[in-house]
């Protein structure tokens, strides 16, 4: 364990171990040119500046999850700011800047947590599969070798209609890969 908090900015940080594994960080605030992250839990908030490469599970217990710069799936990855379901409204999910990398990735945004998408997925090296949950759904260009599942919150506003949204705002190639668009949790 790193302690109650890790915040640190530096030139490049490599996190080896898990952080927060047996006692949950308070939460993560990253800068640095270059970072390498294994599984990281927090009850609040994960923020990293830099170029960002994944191992592993980013959970937070119902708080905000962002990579401002690009992000590199070096092994299958899961964003997840419900805590496993513990937090289930979640939190919002964003990242700013391309998402490469031949691994599974899944973001789980929970039933009140936006998840954007704000650059292109699979822009030089596509993801074996893609899953995204959550409130709305924002994305750009999405490139894959495997399945895309987009699935917003069906929930009912109190308007009476559907509270979730998938927003796609260019093309989507899975390469022969199914494309899934429903419900959370269907």
């Amino acid at each position: 364990c790193l302690g109650d908090s890790f915040d640190i900015h530096a030139g490049g940080i490599d996190l080896q171990g898990n952080a927060g594994a047996d006692t949950s960080l308070q939460f993560v605030n990253s800068t640095g040119a270059m970072i390498g992250l294994q599984d990281v839990t927090t009850t609040g908030a994960q923020d990293y500046t830099g170029a960002t490469t994944f191992n592993g599970t980013y959970t937070t217990a119902g708080v905000a999850f962002t990579v401002t710069g690009t992000t590199t799936l070096a092994a299958n990855a899961t964003v997840d700011t419900t805590n496993a379901g513990g937090a289930p409204l979640g939190a919002d999910i964003t990242f700013t800047d391309v998402i490469d990398g031949a691994s599974m990735f899944t973001l789980t945004g929970g039933t009140t947590g936006d998840v954007d998408v704000q650059d292109n997925v699979g822009e030089t090296t596509p993801p074996t599969g893609l899953t995204i949950n959550g409130d709305n759904i924002d994305v750009q260009d999405i490139t894959t070798t495997g399945d895309l599942i987009l699935r917003p919150n069906a929930t009912l506003a109190a308007d009476g209609l559907p509270r979730g949204l998938v927003t796609l705002n260019s093309t989507i190639n899975t390469n022969g890969g199914a494309v899934t668009l429903g419900p959370a949790g269907g």
